[in-house]
Parts: C-alpha cells; sequence; structure tokens
C-alpha cells in the first residue's frame, strides 16, 4: 500500500533521516522509518507547547512589536507570579513586560494553567539573555491542510 503526497510543512529543524526520505509517494517501510524517527526525536508535548508558547514572545519583543507602538531597548519580557491565586491555591503566572503597568499598553499575557508543570523551564528560558533555545532534531510534519502548529522549535515551513 502507498500514498501520494500532496505536501507536508515540516519544521525547520526537520531531522535529516526525514528529509532525506522521498515526499511523493509513501510505501508502508517508509511509514515505518518516520514512526520510528519520531520515536527517537520525540519532545515531550508540554516541553514542545512551553517551546511554542516562549517563542513568539521572545520573537514579538526582538521585533519591537509586543508593547505595541511604545516599546524601546528597555522593555523586557518576564515572568510575573501574581499574589492572587485560583480557587485550589495555585498561583497565576503571567509574562510580562518588565515596565508593564495596570492600564499601560506594555505587554502582558497570562501563562496557561496546563504550562504550570512547566513553570521552571518556562522562568529559565525567560531568564536567560541568550534566548536562544537549543536546536535539536524535530520530527514534525504535518499534512498541508493542517492547520495546527504543533512543533516547539519553530514556525513550520513547507517542504
Amino acid at each position: 500500500m502507498s500514498a501520494r503526497c500532496t505536501g507536508v510543512k515540516a519544521c525547520q529543524y526537520l531531522a535529516q533521516d526525514i528529509i532525506d526520505l522521498k515526499h511523493t509517494c509513501f510505501e508502508e517501510d517508509d511509514w515505518e522509518k518516520i514512526r520510528n524517527s519520531r520515536n527517537a526525536y520525540q519532545q515531550s508535548s508540554l516541553t514542545q507547547q512551553a517551546n511554542s508558547f516562549y517563542l513568539p514572545i521572545i520573537e514579538a519583543f526582538r521585533k519591537g512589536s509586543a508593547c505595541k507602538d511604545i516599546q524601546d531597548e528597555n522593555c523586557i519580557p518576564e515572568v510575573y507570579q501574581s499574589s492572587q491565586v485560583t480557587i485550589s491555591g495555585v498561583p497565576n503566572f503571567y509574562i510580562r513586560c518588565e515596565r508593564h503597568t495596570y492600564g499601560s499598553q506594555h505587554f502582558f499575557r497570562s501563562i496557561p494553567g496546563y504550562l504550570y508543570p512547566r513553570i521552571t523551564e518556562i522562568k529559565a528560558l525567560f531568564n536567560t539573555t541568550e534566548h536562544d533555545t537549543v536546536v535539536e532534531p524535530c520530527a514534525v510534519l504535518k499534512q498541508m491542510n493542517s492547520r495546527a502548529k504543533r512543533c516547539g522549535k519553530s514556525l513550520l515551513i513547507c517542504l
């Protein structure tokens, strides 16, 4: 059994062994190679989601678009822990510009609750001055009509 490929989106860090596969027709052996590569390179889903949350925010600060029209070199993202807690007693976490004040145009975004198990990693990402993630091989392939970005490495690109 084989399938015709009409195009795929792939992470720019897609593992070379997957890139080297032919992308016009897949046999069952090819699918097995992809499954094995994905298992070898698979990150934790939460780590991918944490990176997917982090990367666009850092890119917005790099481009100068995070704090709308008032961003300057003093606008730096930080992890902020609110003094308010949820009904279950867990504190709320946010990413904000260091210059943020209530009602200002400076960047402010809540960290989704499902990422709280990775809050230590998220803090470490935002507290570094490098703001670069370690590039590791990736095995994310999506159909061209897929709308979901699930790769935590970078933007998806077409092969």
